[in-house]
């Protein structure tokens, strides 16, 4: 199964704005819980469709929806026209290959981003597509699944922590964003542990595991890389948006989200280029292993080729060779062979061949 794009059979000969759902089914069915809350107001409970939490808006409070599951297209094609979106933006919401993106969408602003996890077993990255729909006063998010992305948020605004119960929706929006850079950075930092710890033991001892673990390393960052990089993209439009749904006091926390996007960024180049030397590296200790073998090879036949001529003109069976008849002339050609074995291993030293 391909990590990098989905099966898009499904979408063949489907016009486009049809609401394809593009994906693996994750959940069951489809949960919607919504969260309302002020300064002084909490309250959290579930709906059963999106026109009930559309009709239940109140503008005095900050009304987020959240959409655990994507498979049912039905439900979105309720989203799309409750709010008034696209259906090419909710097109895009549906298909969980979709790369990261930002779409200004009538009175919305509408986010696609990648949150990501780490799979122990696999030792792989997964990511869910996570969709945003900010509106005047409120927020709706799309999930794959029931995760816990937002779980930090969440506590936060229940226990009143810190000023999000004080602000807009824009700045849930904000949090939420935030929350996804931060694990990304989180990820990134595994990640990069453990090809530092890979490049200590490839001076150590080279070895195919770690050749295995290297180009391993390489495909998990080209996977980060399709789902971080473009999130800078996204962050430097919202700096820009002027449709009013951000505030300019948000402005600083954008530009806070900016220097966090660009720190990812810089690291997955660094650990890109840091996997790359390690496999040149290993390429190299690969390349002078050999070399040491064929200079050793080259070396004991060197030496041999003096010794087999010798032994080549004793062992002819010619009657007036000299010292054939010697009563020492056998041992004395084992000592002249092992003098000039010798003669050349210390001149190969010298020469630092050895």
């Amino acid at each position: 199964m391909a990590r990098f794009l989905q099966n898009r059979t499904k979408l063949k000969g489907k016009a486009p704005g049809e609401m394809v759902f593009v994906g693996h089914q994750r959940m069951a069915e489809v949960e919607m819980q919504t969260i309302t809350y002020n300064a002084d107001l909490y309250a959290e409970s579930i709906v059963e469709s999106v026109k009930d939490f559309g009709s239940n808006l109140n503008s005095q409070n900050i009304n987020w929806l959240n959409i655990h599951g994507l498979h049912k297209t039905e439900i979105l094609k309720s989203l799309c026209e409750t709010f008034k979106l696209h259906p090419l933006t909710m097109d895009d919401l549906v298909n969980t290959d979709q790369r990261p993106r930002l779409i200004e969408d009538g009175a919305n602003i509408v986010v696609i981003a990648k949150a990501l996890t780490y799979d122990e077993a696999t030792m792989h990255f997964k990511s869910d597509q996570i969709g945003f729909i900010l509106g005047p006063n409120y927020l709706i998010t799309t999930q794959e699944h029931k995760g816990h992305h937002f779980a930090d948020v969440r506590h936060r605004i229940k226990a009143a922590n810190g000023r999000i119960r004080k602000k807009g929706v824009d700045y849930l929006f904000y949090a939420l964003l935030d929350s996804i850079i931060d694990q990304h950075i989180m990820l990134i930092e595994k990640l990069g542990d453990q090809i530092e710890t890979n490049e200590k033991l490839l001076f150590r001892k080279p070895h195919e595991r770690l050749a295995k673990a290297m180009y391993e390393f390489k495909t998990e960052i080209n996977f980060l890389r399709k789902s971080v990089r473009p999130v800078r993209e996204i962050i430097l439009s919202l700096i820009k948006n002027d449709s009013g749904l951000l505030s300019p006091e948000l402005r600083p926390y954008l530009h806070d989200l900016d220097d966090l996007s660009s720190q990812a960024n810089e690291s997955i180049e660094l650990y890109h280029n840091m996997v790359n030397d390690q496999l040149n590296m290993y390429n190299a200790f690969l390349q002078n292993r050999g070399n040491d073998i064929m200079k050793t090879l080259t070396i004991y036949s060197a030496i041999f080729i003096p010794l087999t001529f010798i032994a080549g003109v004793y062992g002819t069976n010619f009657d007036n060779l000299p010292e054939l008849h010697f009563k020492y002339g056998y041992f004395y050609m084992l000592g002249a062979m092992t003098l000039v074995a010798v003669a050349m291993l210390i001149f190969f030293r010298r020469k630092r061949w050895l």
